[in-house]
């Protein structure tokens, strides 16, 4: 559970950096709002999922 946390935590922060390059503000919008999904989600499992999506997005 705790390695799902930091992993949680680096993909949020990879995607908080990541999303200030993003030009789509439709892209940028959507991924910090996962990334404020991931923060309010009291659930490791959905932290993780809504952390990874929006690294994902943010690469796009």
């Amino acid at each position: 559970m705790l390695k799902n946390l930091e992993l949680s935590y680096k993909y949020a922060n990879e995607a908080l950096i990541e999303s200030n390059r993003i030009k789509s503000d439709e892209n940028k919008t959507v991924s910090l709002n996962l990334i404020a999904k991931f923060h309010l989600s009291g659930n490791y499992d959905s932290s993780l999922y809504y952390a990874e999506k929006a690294y994902e997005l943010a690469q796009t």
